[in-house]
């Protein structure tokens, strides 16, 4: 028994987890940590991502559900992307991002797995090509392009709305105003790509018969149109190697835009997976625009001028005032002696009345005797004989009122 208990192994409580605390951005900047979640089984994922400053204060943060994923490092990308909106929304461009995706972290910071083609430009050529290899045979590229600005007399483009099929450049091989047909006598409807809302895209290729057909239509369309927007005789096979990447490319100039891919299906033998509608992730708000410059001056002025009128009206209001507590009704020590002048205040002038009386502007009656200081009572008649001047040298004690 002895001898077991020597050889019995100890038992070594598991090791914690190492657990890195958060550190904080440089002064001015921001970080965003976000991650990503993955489920093999249906595709679907989810996001989240916090946005503190160099104080570790909170700013941001969003979260969301993912459809239609590949694998973990689609989903971190998804979160990646969420991050970078919200950091647009807040208005900040000194950011730090910080994720516990390797891969990710990975990909963006080398070419390692990068796909891209070298050459690539940003505004007409819309991140797909650039200016020195348009039209060069080992490109290897067909692209289909939704584009809302025309570029006059360079790129074969209809006009500022159109759609186009490319085919190892950007002058567009084909090109038709963005509509589509109504199954009800085939009357085109004009379909604006920059409405914001969503809009749903067919691109067919039949092998066999060599033809490119493209539809599109709002997705307030319920069905398919049956006739395509664009529906021509096109030979792939010098383009299409064995293995090829499919994806989305997007870019703009000067000016700004957004462009979200709700879901997509692609498939290469056969009808491409439909895509539920009502399954569709919803858009994120547009942030709203900074107010012009004369918004800016309107609010100022009619400010400026609220304060000026409240101004007036309080400097107003304070003289009314105090001209009314000028002309209030005053006890005085010597009222207060004689409180028979308080029994009766109907028959007790006020200090109006008594200067309207002195300055005939008002008659008194004739059983009205103004008593003065200890002087015996006089009647009205010797009061006529007083002018304004008389009541202004008259001392507020040396007036008493009574019947």
């Amino acid at each position: 028994m002895v001898d077991f208990k020597c050889l019995k192994s100890p038992v070594i409580p598991p090791k914690p987890p190492d657990i890195t605390n958060w550190v904080r951005p440089p002064e001015n900047q921001v970080k965003i940590n976000f991650d990503g979640a993955f489920n093999q089984a249906s595709g679907e994922g989810g996001w989240g991502y916090i946005i503190r400053d160099q104080a570790g204060d909170f700013v941001a943060a969003g979260s969301g559900i993912s459809v239609h994923l590949r694998d973990p490092l689609h989903s971190e990308a998804v979160a990646c992307l969420a991050a970078v909106s919200g950091a647009i929304r807040v208005g900040t461009n000194r950011i730090i991002f910080e994720s516990d995706a390797s891969n990710l972290v990975q990909a963006l910071k080398s070419n390692e797995l990068d796909k891209c083609s070298p050459g690539q430009s940003a505004e007409q050529y819309l991140g797909l090509l650039g200016k020195g290899n348009l039209g060069n045979s080992s490109n290897h590229v067909f692209a289909v392009e939704f584009d809302t600005v025309q570029a006059s007399g360079l790129l074969n483009e209809t006009n500022g709305n159109h759609v186009g099929v490319d085919l190892n450049s950007l002058v567009s091989a084909l090109s038709e105003p963005a509509g589509y047909f109504t199954d009800d006598g085939g009357r085109n409807v004009s379909v604006p790509l920059e409405s914001a809302q969503p809009i749903q895209a067919w691109v067919d290729y039949d092998g066999r018969a060599r033809v490119l057909n493209v539809t599109i239509a709002p997705a307030s369309v319920s069905t398919r149109p049956h006739r395509p927007l664009i529906s021509h005789a096109i030979d792939l096979t010098a383009i299409f190697k064995q293995d090829m990447c499919v994806g989305f490319s997007a870019a703009t100039g000067k000016l700004a835009s957004s462009h979200y891919i709700l879901a997509w299906s692609f498939r290469t033998d056969g009808v491409a997976q439909s895509i539920d509608l009502s399954r569709l992730p919803k858009v994120p708000k547009t942030p709203a625009p900074p107010p012009s410059m004369s918004t800016v001056i309107m609010i100022v002025a009619l400010s400026c001028a609220a304060t000026l009128v409240m101004v007036v009206v309080a400097i107003g209001q304070t003289l009314w005032l105090r001209r009314r507590a000028a002309l209030a009704e005053t006890l005085e020590e010597w009222e207060l002696d004689h409180p028979h002048s308080q029994w009766q205040p109907e028959a007790r002038p006020s200090m109006r009345q008594v200067c309207q009386y002195l300055d005939g502007e008002e008659e008194m009656h004739d059983d009205a005797v103004l008593h003065i200081s200890n002087v015996d009572s006089i009647d009205f008649g010797s009061l006529k004989s007083l002018t304004w001047s008389s009541c202004a040298t008259m001392s507020a004690g040396s007036l008493r009122g009574g019947r």
